[in-house]
């Protein structure tokens, strides 16, 4: 498999916006099988952003594991141009938070304020 190499140039990252929504989702609380607050999070951004041609995608209720309450969320984005299919994948749940966490940016890093895990992985991939 021949290896393809994404133009930099053409990769347009809003760096505010998406760091306006690593922190709203750092401060979702969301352990394993409890991530619907994060989906519910998801889904609103889909529906926000359907004009840009997003394609969402929920699994069947049977695919929830026992005892969870999400099923796997499947958002495409369509291409514009030919080339190969890119993946990009990321769990929801983190370590326990807590409802009550406050996330900041200081001096450039994220951070808590102390009264829980910061709950970056992977909300950093779901950004």
């Amino acid at each position: 498999m021949q290896k393809q190499h994404i133009n930099q140039n053409k990769l347009q990252i809003n760096k505010d916006r998406l760091l306006k929504r690593l922190l709203e989702l750092c401060s979702i609380a969301g352990p394993s099988l409890k991530e619907s607050k994060v989906a519910d999070y998801i889904l609103n951004f889909a529906e926000e952003r359907d004009c840009d041609g997003l394609v969402l995608q929920l699994f069947p209720p049977e695919s929830i594991p026992a005892g969870g309450d999400t099923p796997n969320i499947l958002l495409r984005i369509p291409g514009t141009g030919e080339g190969e299919i890119i993946l990009l994948s990321a769990h929801l749940d983190t370590v326990p938070v807590g409802e009550d966490s406050s996330v900041v940016l200081q001096n450039g890093i994220l951070r808590t304020e102390g009264n829980s895990v910061l709950g970056g992985d992977d909300r950093a991939g779901v950004a």
